[in-house]
């Protein structure tokens, strides 16, 4: 495929808002994986000074030409337009650091300036404040990531199951050799079957791949106790691999289904659900 002549004729890339120490990181991960064509990635800076006074911040040299810098304004549509924004797969919101503990705020109109540019892009903001994470569920941002609720559970979970910590950053890589987690709707030979069923056949076709969970916006759950906080719908969004957009609904995430519960292990999968799957590649269900 042919390189574009400039940034502004970018498509399907990842725009990252803000420079803090995560953007290496996150150009690695995009960069060294195997399983898709490294995305072009392009980060709009607010500080320059700030991006060149901390080098140890800046991707790996091996990102060559498919990693762009642009000096802006993320609120600014005519500095988004020079992103390509309109065109851009998915928006990462990083806290800018020059303001502290209440990076929230201006995130908060980064995120609504970029939904009006492209409401089909996928934003994801990183949130300081967990007390902000609901002001942040009634805009119109497909994932908040809040780093000090991530530590504080991935710290209970380390604490009651040595080595979880060890798992979690193995599924979240995306490196040759480890799996990882893909949600893929369901295929159109394989609904109207229940969940249980589905698992059957997936082991019984000895493909490399695993169905763990489910996500539908169809079924409520019905246990005894009522559905509280944690079990309630939340905000998820379908995959541009499948389907060429990207919209967000509100849905419910079934890990490990339960047989008694709705919806659980006999829930009917419809063309609306979606699939969790751990695997080294993308499923393919030809075979199953």
């Amino acid at each position: 495929m042919a390189r574009p002549h400039s940034i502004e004729n970018l498509t399907d890339h990842v725009v990252i808002c803000n420079c803090n120490a995560k953007v290496g990181k996150i150009v690695e991960e995009l960069h060294t994986g195997t399983l898709f064509e490294p995305p072009d990635v392009v980060l709009l800076i607010q500080d320059e000074e700030l991006w060149r006074s901390h080098p140890e911040w800046h991707p790996p040299a091996s990102a060559g030409d498919r990693f762009y810098t642009v000096e802006g304004c993320p609120t600014d549509k005519n500095d988004l337009r020079k992103v390509s924004i309109k065109h851009t797969r998915a928006a990462v919101i990083l806290a800018d650091p020059n303001h502290g503990d209440l990076a929230d705020a201006p995130s908060t109109l980064t995120a609504m300036a970029i939904e009006k540019q492209n409401p089909q892009v996928h934003t994801v903001i990183e949130l300081i404040a967990s007390s902000n994470r609901r002001l942040m569920e009634a805009t119109d941002v497909n994932e908040i990531i809040c780093m000090r609720e991530i530590s504080e559970k991935l710290i209970v979970q380390s604490s009651l199951n040595p080595g979880i910590k060890n798992i979690f950053e193995d599924l979240l890589t995306v490196r040759q050799g480890t799996s990882q987690l893909y949600t893929i709707t369901v295929p159109s030979h394989l609904t109207q079957l229940t969940y249980r069923q589905l698992a059957e056949k997936i082991i019984l076709a000895d493909v490399p791949f695993i169905l763990i969970g489910f996500v539908t916006t169809n079924h409520t759950n019905e246990s005894e106790n009522g559905a509280d906080d944690e079990a309630a719908p939340r905000s998820f969004l379908s995959s541009h691999q499948d389907t060429g957009e990207l919209h967000s609904v509100f849905s419910q995430i079934v890990i490990n289904p339960k047989v008694d519960l709705n919806p659980g292990k006999d829930t009917v999968l419809s063309s609306q659900d979606r699939l969790v799957i751990i695997g080294h590649e993308h499923p393919d269900f030809q075979d199953v």
